[in-house]
């Protein structure tokens, strides 16, 4: 009947609303691997955030560090599923293996493309959202006084983090633009995160609320295995142990045993083939080419250079090529990026564009949530989905990940890649609660 229909047309009407009104809250990460301190960060998003779903923008094969993952990807995108996340997206390894910040903004304009997403939420020491506000404002407008010291700071050969922490340790004795506990609170790897997760919010002009949740049980760089352990820590017991019989108790029971049967299959990583790639890239690559990496700067080409085809390992490199301005760690992506082809252009790029031109899916918790998945950026799901174009950010980041594909499967006893990049399908696990 006419009435019928009517009713029919507004319980559709309210249904369609309602899924436009379902919310997600995004977790910038790399779960490597996943373990108990993830899972809590996702309860307490979903909780804080009150949003109807959690996404994870998840970085590739290799990590912020310039090291290589644990595990591929994909797998780890399965995992992140069973700490309770509901949906996985790929952060491209050309920002995610980039410095802290360019690693946050490329996290922030993903979150920032898709429409439903309201919250971010990070984990940081202090749990003080006002305090790390306060300082990434600070950053953003760099005073006088600020660039001043900075400079001063730089032209005595220290690096940029040294400089910029030396810098606000001098100004927060007198300035109130800075909390007073300014100096504790970035000395602290997760507040320096979040701080540039706040700066990467506030340059974007992102209508997504901030979260902060306090990090709970050990140091970011502690090497003790207990119940909310560091992923570092659990990566070196693995390493040296050659064995996950410490590690149990760090991870969820379901996690713990989905690891070990991805280990049993891939086989843990061989460093001592990655350390010999490097070696091999680093002398065989042209000082052109090597200039062109991103962060490389003020001639540091010339010492990768020399110095690569001068040592007789990797380790060896690695000690002699570092200097008080290029840290170990900043020293380790620019070698992976020159493994991985990962130039300035296309990290410059970031910063001329809104959004990436695409979002991968790497794995679905529920189907539900890919109603929920409208973005300003091409989301990738299935073949049909990707793009034949000449838009360089789009084929060069797709050209970077087959690279490491299929260096990271050489480090593992897969050795081959089945199946290109842009086109793996998701993984999707409706079975999960």
């Amino acid at each position: 009947s006419y009435l019928d229909i009517i009713t029919i047309y507004q319980i559709r009407k309210k249904v369609k609303c309602f899924m436009k009104s379902q919310k997600i809250c995004a977790i910038i990460c790399e779960y490597n691997p996943p373990h108990n301190g993830h899972k809590y960060l996702i309860e307490q998003a979903r909780t804080l955030s009150g949003c109807d779903f959690v996404m994870c923008i998840m970085s590739g094969n290799f990590t912020q560090r310039g090291e290589v993952a644990i595990l591929n990807k994909h797998q780890r995108a399965k995992l992140a599923l069973q700490l309770g996340c509901d949906v996985v997206i790929h952060l491209p390894t050309a920002y995610a293996c980039a410095s802290s910040e360019v690693f946050a903004l490329a996290g922030v304009k993903i979150a920032n493309s898709f429409k439903n997403v309201t919250h971010l939420c990070f984990g940081s020491e202090c749990g003080d959202i006002d305090s790390l506000k306060m300082i990434s404002s600070y950053l953003l407008k760099e005073p006088k006084e600020y660039k001043k010291l900075l400079k001063a700071q730089l032209d005595l050969g220290n690096s940029y983090t040294t400089s910029k922490l030396n810098a606000l340790t001098e100004l927060s004795k007198t300035s109130k633009e800075l909390p007073e506990n300014t100096v504790e609170l970035i000395t602290k790897s997760n507040n320096i995160l979040a701080i540039e997760y706040l700066k990467a919010l506030a340059m974007t002009n992102s209508k997504i609320e901030p979260i902060t949740v306090k990090r709970v049980g050990e140091e970011y760089n502690s090497k003790k295995v207990t119940t909310y352990a560091s992923a570092s820590a659990i990566r070196k017991d693995i390493y040296d142990n050659k064995s996950l019989k410490n590690v149990s108790k760090t991870m969820p029971s379901n996690v713990y045993e989905d690891l070990k049967k991805e280990l049993e299959t891939q086989g843990l990583v061989d460093l001592k083939l990655f350390d010999e790639l490097r070696l091999f890239k680093a002398r065989t690559t042209s000082l052109q080419e090597t200039k062109e990496v991103f962060d490389v700067v003020e001639g540091f080409e010339n010492r990768i250079y020399n110095l690569s085809r001068q040592s007789v390992s990797f380790e060896h490199f690695i000690k002699d090529v570092q200097t008080k301005r290029y840290s170990p760690a900043r020293t380790y992506r620019i070698i992976l990026g020159l493994l991985l082809g990962i130039d300035k252009k296309i990290i410059e790029s970031l910063y001329k564009i809104d959004y990436l031109p695409y979002a991968k899916v790497l794995a679905v918790r529920k189907n539900k949530v890919l109603n929920n998945l409208q973005s300003h950026s091409t989301v990738i799901l299935r073949t049909n989905d990707v793009k034949k174009t000449t838009n360089y950010v789009y084929n060069k980041l797709i050209d970077i990940e087959n690279i490491a594909d299929s260096i990271y499967t050489q480090l593992t006893k897969i050795k081959v890649v089945n199946v290109p990049y842009i086109t793996q399908p998701p993984i999707i696990n409706s079975k999960l609660s």
